[in-house]
């Protein structure tokens, strides 16, 4: 991968164009980003990617939102979701310098795994945003719009040991290992649950894989093999709804308290309907507005800090109705 994309750069700084097919807009495709003509910098020929790291709520609730803000604007973008997988990531990314975007927006479903492929992009000159997810190297991007991911973990080991007064036994559902969603939000709880109340215990944990099947199926075989785990914190919400309809299948909603990051719409309801403990919400709408205003100032030659950063906001039965669209 790392000599394709070598090759490819020095391709693209020898040529004057490249002549490429291109795709409809506002595509969610799993393959490789569509060939098509570079665009200009002017809005009615600007063209823009986004290469999503998976397919969950909030994910879609991202692309939804670049792709809102690109029309209004009369930006063309195209989505491309690489499913979690680093190698279908690499090969979009590869895919997307030679159709000649004009900017690219990544959400990165490895922090290091992708990091080639961020250097290859900042290489070729063509504007780069991470959102919502970095790589490990910030000379390989130009702006991060997104969170604080500790500061997610820190919120949910807050209201943890608020709620348990610090004694409890836990079953930690990990996003996608090695993302920087999944490193901060595991040192946040470290850092304000872990390792400070010694009753706090991870009993169990796994990579959910950020998907609300994977949550389910985790969370049942945890009841079985730790059946005196008496909270399940997802690092998503997709996997603490299904570890929530897991546990309410087992009859143990009374036994287990849940909570998890983004403020998906469901897990709103479900904290109203009582189902639901918490959780902590990340503004898709916001940080997929602000990549898009920050994608085409680049391409105009503006300059943004190194991050643009939207905060996170707990959402207990207390405020649960304010955060219902």
């Amino acid at each position: 991968m790392k000599k394709k994309l070598l090759s490819l750069v020095a391709m693209l700084c020898c040529a004057s164009f490249l002549l490429c097919a291109c795709s409809g807009g506002g595509t969610d495709a799993g393959g490789d980003a569509a060939q098509g003509d570079g665009g200009s910098a002017s809005s009615g020929n600007t063209r823009i990617c986004f290469l999503a790291q998976a397919n969950n709520t909030f994910q879609a609730s991202l692309r939804d939102a670049i792709e809102a803000k690109a029309k209004d604007i009369g930006v063309k973008a195209d989505t491309f979701n690489a499913d979690n997988d680093v190698s279908t990531q690499l090969d979009q990314i590869e895919s997307a310098i030679a159709s000649g975007y004009d900017a690219i927006i990544l959400c990165a479903v490895d922090s290091a795994g992708v990091l080639p492929g961020a250097q290859a992009v900042k290489d070729t000159g063509i504007p780069l945003v991470c959102v919502n997810m970095l790589v490990d190297d910030e000379n390989a991007y130009d702006v991060y719009v997104g969170s604080d991911d500790v500061d997610a973990g820190t919120i949910q080991g807050d209201w943890v040991k608020e709620k348990t007064g610090g004694k409890c036994k836990i079953g930690l559902l990990h996003v996608p290992m090695g993302c920087s969603a999944e490193i901060g939000r595991t040192q946040g709880l470290k850092q304000s649950l872990l390792d400070v109340c010694p009753d706090a215990v991870v009993v169990a944990e796994d990579d959910g894989k950020a998907q609300i099947d994977e949550g389910m199926r985790i969370a049942e075989d945890w009841m079985q093999t730790y059946p005196d785990i008496t909270i399940i914190i997802a690092q998503n919400d997709a996997m603490g709804l299904g570890a929530m309809q897991a546990v309410m299948s087992a009859g143990k909603k009374d036994d287990i308290l849940i909570c998890g990051v983004d403020g998906d719409q469901d897990a709103v309801q479900a904290i109203i309907d009582g189902t639901y403990d918490m959780t902590v919400f990340q503004n898709a709408e916001g940080q997929g507005s602000k990549a898009v205003e920050v994608a085409l100032g680049l391409i105009g030659g503006e300059t943004y800090d190194k991050s643009v950063m939207i905060p996170f906001e707990a959402i207990t039965a207390d405020n649960a109705a304010d955060y219902l669209a």
